[in-house]
C-alpha cells in the first residue's frame, strides 16, 4: 500500500525521521558540553547539593525530536544566596556569567535573556546546541529538598514570578504511556514546521487529558484522531483550564493569549477537517526530516 495514502505507515516514517538515535554520533559532544556547563555553574556560584543543576525539558521527558538539540537545565538557587536578592539580580548575575564564558568557550554564541530562562547555543561546525538556563529561587529557607523540588522562576513577560517545581512537572510527562510521546512527538513537528504559539507543556498535557479521558483505540491515526478531537473540545471550552503538575495553583492554559489559542486551535481543526476524508493530505502537516529518511 501506498504509505502516503496510508495515514498510519506516515506518521510512523515522520516519527522514525525525527528520531534521536539519528544524532547518536553527535551525543558525545553534547553530553559533555551539558556536563561542563553544570560544573562550572556550580564552581562559579559555590552551589552545594541539593543545589546543584538538573536536566529538565524534553530530554528528559522523552519527547524530544530532532530538529535541534535541546538541553534545559534548571539551576536552583539557595534562598540566601547573595546571587539572589532578587530574581532579577540571579538572572543577571547568571547572564553575566556566560557573557564572559565565551572567552573559555569559543563555540558559545551570545547569550539571550529570555523570559524564563538564559538562551545559550553553540556550534561545532554546522552542528548546533540550544541549551536553555533556568535559574530559581529557594521559596524559603530549608525548603528545597528532594521530593519538594519548589522554586520561584522569573516571568519577565508579566513582571512577577511563578512557584513550580520543574521535576514534578517531567514525572508527570515520563509517566504517561510511550503512544502518548509519540503523538507528542508528532505535534512538536508541527508547531516547529508551522510557528503554532504554544508551550510545549501545554501539547503534553493535552494529549495525556485525551489518553486519560477518551482511551484511544485503533490504529495510529485513529488513535490521533482522537486526540486531536480532544484537543479541540479542550480548547473550545470557554472555562477551559490546565493545571500544572508541578504546583497546582498554576493555569498553564493562561500561557497562551487569545490570539495563540485561536491560532493553536485553528491549527488542529484543519488538520481534522483536511485528513478526515483525504488521509493522503496528512503528508502536509506532517513531514519527515529528510535528513533522515
Amino acid at each position: 500500500m501506498n504509505q502516503f495514502k496510508n495515514p498510519s505507515n506516515h506518521l510512523q516514517c515522520v516519527l522514525r525521521s525525527y528520531a534521536m538515535v539519528h544524532l547518536d554520533p553527535y551525543v558525545k559532544w553534547y553530553t559533555d558540553k551539558r556536563h561542563r556547563i553544570q560544573e562550572d555553574l556550580i564552581r562559579q556560584f559555590r552551589l552545594q547539593d541539593p543545589f546543584v543543576p538538573i536536566i529538565s525539558g524534553s530530554i528528559k521527558k522523552h519527547t524530544e525530536i530532532n530538529l535541534r538539540f535541546d538541553v534545559d537545565l534548571i539551576c536552583p538557587f539557595p534562598f540566601d544566596h547573595p546571587a539572589a536578592s532578587s530574581l532579577s539580580e540571579l538572572h543577571n548575575a547568571v547572564l553575566m556569567f556566560f557573557q564572559t564564558y565565551r572567552h573559555k568557550d569559543h563555540q558559545l554564541l551570545p547569550p539571550r535573556q529570555q523570559n524564563s530562562s538564559i538562551g545559550l547555543r553553540f556550534t561545532k561546525g554546522s552542528l548546533e546546541l540550544a541549551m536553555d538556563i533556568v535559574p530559581g529561587k529557594e521559596i524559603g529557607n530549608g525548603t528545597y529538598q528532594k521530593g519538594s523540588e519548589y522554586l520561584h522562576i522569573l516571568d519577565r513577560n508579566s513582571r512577577t514570578h511563578v512557584q513550580t517545581n520543574i521535576v514534578k512537572q517531567v514525572e508527570a510527562i515520563r509517566g504517561c504511556p510511550d503512544t502518548a510521546r509519540k503523538f507528542i512527538r508528532l505535534l512538536k513537528v508541527w508547531k516547529t514546521q508551522f510557528s503554532i504559539p504554544v508551550k510545549s507543556i501545554v501539547l503534553e498535557l493535552l494529549v495525556i487529558r485525551a489518553f486519560q479521558s477518551r482511551h484511544p483505540k485503533g490504529n495510529l491515526w485513529e488513535q490521533f484522531q482522537t486526540v486531536l478531537e480532544s484537543m479541540i473540545y479542550e480548547l473550545r471550552r470557554p472555562d477551559f483550564k490546565l493545571k500544572d503538575p508541578g504546583y497546582s495553583k498554576n493555569d498553564l492554559a493562561k500561557t497562551m493569549t487569545s490570539w495563540d489559542r485561536k491560532r493553536f486551535l485553528n491549527g488542529l481543526e484543519e488538520i481534522l477537517a483536511h485528513c478526515g476524508d483525504r488521509p493522503e493530505k496528512i503528508t502536509l502537516y506532517f513531514t519527515p526530516n529528510h535528513n533522515y529518511l
